[in-house]
């Protein structure tokens, strides 16, 4: 039953996948099933415990069940099949895959599948140590395993465990709950298995845009990058997170490049289940906005701005990812004592000199300064970055204004809100620092895959790897 119970999640998130499109590639589907049938068991657990009823075994897999089953039989309706009946397999594509492999590819997937292997074993077998889950994520998921209700778990004041965790949206804390109810003994496998998800859809997406070794290589690189790495291992928020942001911002890339309608509803429906874990995803989401309403400019010449289909596209977009953001902060502040527990956030913006310069220095220390927490990735992004710019203004020839424009924007626009949200904060100099030292870094790791994603893209890299990439089929024509 435990093994069952996840798999049902997968294959709920596999249905809602083939439902948006029948189109998605295999990777695409393992990479991100988990991530959204958790979101939509999350929300679904949320409404019943409004409802009423108790968050155990018998309400959830009989919920998901019907879920799916509801999913397919409209998806029959609309499409003539059930959502999971045929793999999204093309034999040709399969073919030239095959046909694609080399060597330093085939190295790339055995170091990738032992470091997964491996960050497996130490998160399933290594007791919970992290502070902020034995008093946060994991003792929160715990209450609401034993008392069956989110709001007799974390709000009821006669347990005296409300804390800054208990502000997060519930999707990260019913996931985690999930396995305890399910049996299994720890809730660490829900950690594993979002780590998995965001490297197996890291590597779906890069690999659109590059040859198999460059986006082996970068997939590696990002499982590889040390604080990330570190953190996929704790009953902690910000690993699962990344899979919402990456997962939301890759597929509007896609949407704007390549015009295809699946990607916006995939971006949405993850940026909406980003913001049900944690609320900060407003900002990603505000980035995305930005390229989405840009792209909707850019293509007036072609298509009237303000039809029907771009209205709706609109609507879905702001809606979903905004709606959530609102119900969990009316239903969350509707209980006393929750509002104390925000952070001081400052309503006015007055400029100080002193603490702009005392919160800048402190992200140069976790951002650039050493290597201890991204290793040398952020090096070279933006040795990268500017390298790319100086060829794009140089050479018209090579110049790709979707590339470092919407990238820029999705990597720039959420940084610099990281940074006022921190300005904003009325609290003291030691407390501030500190937030920089432990929240920002760990919000950093939803850069780390756009990143890479950016390098990977760039005229330079993608020059490199052209010329390292020697597949077997083409093995006679390479003189040795």
């Amino acid at each position: 039953m435990k093994f069952v119970s996840i798999i049902l999640l997968l294959l709920l998130g596999i249905s809602i996948l083939r439902l948006i499109s029948n189109k998605f590639s295999l990777l695409e589907l393992l990479g991100l099933s988990f991530p959204i049938g958790t979101g939509i068991m999350s929300f679904y657990a949320f409404c019943i415990n409004l409802m009423g009823f108790d968050f155990n075994r018998i309400n959830i897999l009989g919920g998901i069940i019907v879920l799916m089953l509801l999913i397919n039989t409209f998806s029959f309706i609309r499409k003539g099949k059930v959502s999971y009946t045929t793999l999204p397999i093309d034999k040709r594509g399969l073919m030239q895959m095959i046909k694609n492999i080399q060597i330093i590819w085939v190295v790339g997937i055995i170091a990738l599948a032992y470091i997964l292997y491996a960050i497996s074993v130490k998160s399933l077998y290594w007791p919970t140590l992290h502070y902020d889950a034995i008093n946060g994520y994991d003792l929160l998921a715990k209450q609401i395993a034993h008392e069956k209700t989110l709001q007799e778990a974390l709000f009821n004041p006669i347990w005296s465990i409300q804390n800054v965790r208990t502000l997060y949206p519930p999707l990260i804390t019913y996931s985690l709950a999930y396995p305890l109810i399910m049996g299994f003994e720890y809730s660490k496998i829900c950690c594993v298995l979002f780590f998995i998800s965001v490297i197996i859809s890291f590597y779906a997406f890069i690999q659109k845009t590059v040859n198999p070794v460059s986006a082996i290589f970068f997939t590696v690189l990002l499982a590889i990058t040390p604080e990330f790495l570190a953190q996929s291992a704790m009953v902690m928020t910000n690993v699962p997170h990344v899979a919402y942001t990456m997962g939301g911002l890759l597929p509007m890339y896609f949407w704007i490049t390549r015009k295809e309608d699946r990607y916006l509803y995939l971006s949405v429906l993850l940026l909406t289940l980003g913001v049900w874990a944690k609320t900060e995803t407003i900002l990603f989401s505000f980035a995305a906005g930005i390229a989405f309403v840009g792209a909707l400019l850019s293509r007036r010449k072609t298509n009237k701005l303000l039809n029907r289909k771009n209205i709706s596209r609109l609507l879905i977009f702001v809606i979903g990812t905004t709606g959530l953001f609102f119900l969990w902060e009316l239903y969350s502040t509707s209980f006393p004592g929750i509002k104390e527990l925000k952070q001081p956030i400052s309503s006015s913006f007055i400029w100080d000199t002193e603490k702009i310069k005392l919160i800048m220095h402190h992200v140069y220390l976790v951002t650039i300064k050493g290597t201890i927490y991204y290793g040398y990735l952020v090096y070279l992004f933006l040795f990268s970055y500017f390298i790319d710019l100086l060829i794009q203004i140089s050479n018209r020839k090579y110049r790709d204004t979707n590339h470092i424009i919407i990238l820029t924007t999705f990597i720039l626009i959420p940084w610099l809100a990281y940074i006022v949200t921190f300005y904003q904060l009325d609290v003291s100099s030691n407390h501030l620092v500190g937030y920089i030292k432990a929240s920002y870094k760990r919000s950093f790791f939803n850069f780390l895959p756009l990143m890479l994603f950016f390098v990977a893209n760039t005229r330079l890299v993608h020059k490199l790897f052209d010329f390292l990439f020697h597949p077997w089929s083409s093995q006679k024509e390479i003189k040795i």
